[in-house]
């Protein structure tokens, strides 16, 4: 079995998102965050942070330097970033909780199109409404307001999205930046290298140098910022007490990750075998990943979108038993579920906050996916419509059971019919009436009414014949179709020659033309 880094056989490429496509997801966005602001943001006030990263965005505005004129034990591109919460024409308490519902919801899209492998303009209402549903999992007790660990997530959730879909410096950038947001994203400098070097869609070895400054720009630029504050920003950011994410082996009940890690075990092990297993291997497949499914839905409602509570930590590992399924069932790498796996742990490096619940709704949607990657939903939604049985029923079946995705054949008209274009391909019609409308003609014999007699083409079986103005198509020996194409070509080429070096005709009494003749001038 071989793993590599590439997107596996048969999965579909992300089609290019239209311009129009792209413009009613924005205003899509928009909408749900000012409905859940209306309905949930404008209520309720944290006492302990609330306006902490909005104090020292004035204090940027108003011209003072970070670690130098006020201490702050985190760097300051939260407040580089929120900004723009100031430029937003409602209370300052209403546009801070929209800019991070915006942020948080932006996030939750670009996670679930790097673990679909999908664009968002090509999603249906029903994977909408799924992203829709993670981004309030993700949101869940949450309290609306700028903070520094969901920029953490909001750049680098973009950031890896950006990289995987081509473009590469806005997202080396943005990993860049959210290392100057929170101590605990400096991993993704680290992950930004790996890609620079490991990603599929790397490019020539001259060129990396020009990710690498794109990396390395935003905290470069902070240097820069703070000037002569450098020694004080060192004593201010390494005074704290660090952590390296304890918290997530410390989970009272198991249980469920157990359920899970055995179901999707051996929803691995009957995948590899599903050639032996057949038609009730299909079925044993469909059996477990509803199981899992069961299981990871459960462990949200059980959790009640709490605050504080392992329900979120549960989720991590049964997305991390999801990745391996994932990397034996596509067999190559699953990169993408360790960045999003590693994006929830640097979230959980908190001091007062040290739970992946800012990104489990987006590990439950990836869970989900893998196991709806497996069992093969739209094949098996086909089906019961009635519109056939197996899994190499269309391209999504192909896919899933590693086959190369079918070309379409170009297909005549039925038996005693007619040509559909009769008029405009006549030499077509001369052929037979079981020719498909793309045979190989020449040019000038297809712009004819009536076929050129010596000239060329192909029959129904893809044989070269010589077609004649009466009477059927002859076969034309093998090594002839050359020279006679090449005749042809002079025999037109001499007449063209011939036409302009005969003398133009004028009727009587026309008057010369002085543009070409010359006459008139001086």
């Amino acid at each position: 079995m071989s793993i590599t880094l590439g997107r596996p056989v048969g999965i579909e490429d992300r089609p290019r998102s239209g311009g129009r496509r792209a413009v009613w997801l924005a205003a899509g966005v928009v909408v749900f965050c000012v409905v859940l602001v209306g309905r949930v943001g404008r209520f309720g006030f944290n006492p302990t942070d609330q306006g902490f990263v909005l104090a020292q965005s004035w204090r940027l505005l108003h011209g003072e330097l970070p670690h130098a004129d006020f201490t702050s034990p985190r760097p300051l591109g939260s407040a580089v970033l929120h900004l723009v919460d100031f430029a937003v024409p409602a209370p300052l308490f209403v546009s801070s909780s929209f800019v991070m519902m915006v942020e948080l919801t932006v996030a939750t899209i670009a996670m679930a199109a790097l673990l679909t492998r999908t664009g968002p303009a090509a999603w249906g209402p029903s994977r909408l409404g799924l992203v829709a549903a993670a981004a309030m999992v993700n949101l869940h007790t949450y309290p609306l307001m700028a903070w520094h660990t969901v920029d953490g997530v909001f750049l680098v959730a973009t950031g890896l999205w950006a990289v995987d879909s081509g473009k590469r410096r806005t997202g080396f950038f943005l990993l860049g930046f959210a290392v100057i947001v929170k101590q605990s994203f400096a991993p993704a400098l680290v992950l930004g290298l790996l890609l620079v070097v490991l990603h599929p869609a790397r490019r020539q070895w001259q060129r990396i140098g020009v990710d690498l400054l794109f990396l390395v720009a935003a905290p470069l630029s902070y240097y820069v910022l703070i000037g002569g504050g450098f020694p004080a920003a060192k004593e201010q950011l390494t005074a704290a007490t660090g952590t390296w994410g304890e918290r997530l082996l410390e989970i009272a009940d198991t249980t469920a990750i157990v359920q899970a890690g055995v179901v999707l075990a051996v929803l691995a092990v009957v995948w590899l075998a599903r050639e032996r297993l057949g038609t009730p291997g299909q079925w044993l497949r469909i059996a477990l990943g509803v199981a899992v499914a069961a299981i990871t839905v459960s462990v949200v409602v059980r959790g009640q979108l709490a605050h504080a509570g392992d329900w979120s930590i549960t989720l991590l590992w049964i997305f991390m038993a999801a990745a391996a399924a994932d990397a034996v069932i596509q067999r190559r790498f699953p990169w993408q579920y360790l960045s999003v796996a590693g994006l929830a742990w640097m979230s959980s490096l908190s001091w007062g906050y040290p739970y992946p619940g800012l990104v489990a709704g987006s590990m439950a949607l990836g869970t989900l996916e893998v196991l709806a990657r497996t069992i093969d939903l739209r094949a098996r939604w086909a089906e019961a419509l009635g519109g056939g049985a197996g899994p190499d029923r269309g391209r999504a079946g192909r896919a899933a059971a590693g086959q190369r995705p079918r070309r379409r054949a170009v297909r005549g008209p039925p038996a005693g019919q007619a040509h559909p274009r009769p008029r405009r391909h006549r030499a077509v019609a001369a052929l037979g009436p079981h020719q498909p409308e793309r045979a190989r003609l020449p040019r000038p014999a297809a712009r004819l009414r009536r076929p050129v007699p010596g000239s060329q083409g192909r029959d129904h079986a893809g044989q070269r014949v010589r077609l004649s103005g009466a009477g059927p198509a002859q076969p034309v020996p093998d090594g002839l179709g050359a020279a006679a194409g090449g005749r042809r070509r002079h025999r037109a080429a001499h007449a063209r020659h011939h036409r302009r070096a005969q003398p133009r005709r004028r009727l009587p009494g026309a008057v010369p033309d002085r543009h070409r003749t010359g006459a008139g001038r001086g």
